[in-house]
């Protein structure tokens, strides 16, 4: 049950007993063929830091892109469950030549996280709202800051 609960909470993962990581090789002696196969992905993912994580941009894929999957020989990436292209550069969808696209809306996401007294994580850049107990945030990536 503390595995399958790892695999719905980033902050839970990996599973742990006493503060300690329960090695992967024993989860998965305790899951199903399903649940192996999320908890050996999910370990896979976190292996890899959180600024070479490459996801599909596709917004009803938004999945993992295994490093395997990746060819730095190629001019794009391809998502290999929907087979979206990705741009190595600005890893939005593939686009023309006209240069990479910028979020126009992040400046004001960005406007209203300082207005709310938001932090983005020096680690994978994730937007981090304190909402409670001492200073000191742990985020989803494991970077820890005040």
């Amino acid at each position: 049950m503390m595995a399958l609960l790892s695999l719905q909470n980033k902050s839970l993962f990996p599973a742990r007993c006493c503060g300690q990581t329960i090695p992967t090789h024993q989860v998965l002696s305790t899951m199903s063929a399903r649940g192996k196969r999320l908890y050996a992905s999910r370990a896979d993912e976190e292996a890899v830091p959180p600024a070479e994580r490459w996801y599909c941009p596709q917004a009803n894929c938004r999945r993992w892109i295994h490093t395997k999957h990746l060819r730095p020989d190629l001019k794009y990436q391809t998502c290999p469950r929907c087979r979206t292209k990705i741009c190595p550069q600005c890893r939005d969808i593939a686009h023309t030549t006209t240069g990479c696209t910028r979020d126009p809306g992040l400046p004001g996401i960005l406007e209203m996280a300082r207005r709310r007294h938001w932090q983005r994580c020096y680690g994978c850049h994730a937007m981090v709202e304190k909402n409670g107990g001492c200073h000191h945030v742990r985020c989803i990536c494991g970077a820890d800051f005040w």
